[in-house]
């Protein structure tokens, strides 16, 4: 099986596209969002892991590390799109 492809920020806006298009191509994918929001329903149905993360915090990394480490051994790529959309 092919390693999953790990898109930050997939929530919305670009990450979600990205999101939408690997999985179309038959890519597994791994997604993190901050804010819930329909849309990682949608993914989540589509067969991406939904992981959710806040990366403004040293607690936050860490508690995404772990999640990860809980869904896969390794990656394929990563696509790291999140920010703080002002």
């Amino acid at each position: 099986m092919t390693a999953p492809i790990l898109i930050t920020g997939a929530g919305q806006r670009i990450g979600l596209a990205f999101a939408q298009h690997c999985l179309a191509q038959g890519q597994p994918v791994i997604v993190t969002y901050r804010t819930y929001r329909p849309a990682v329903d949608a993914l989540q149905k589509a067969g991406a892991e939904c992981i959710h993360a806040d990366f403004a915090t040293n607690d936050g990394v860490d508690a995404f590390i772990t999640a990860l480490r809980g869904k896969t051994e390794r990656l394929r790529a990563i696509i790291h799109n999140a920010s703080d959309w002002l």
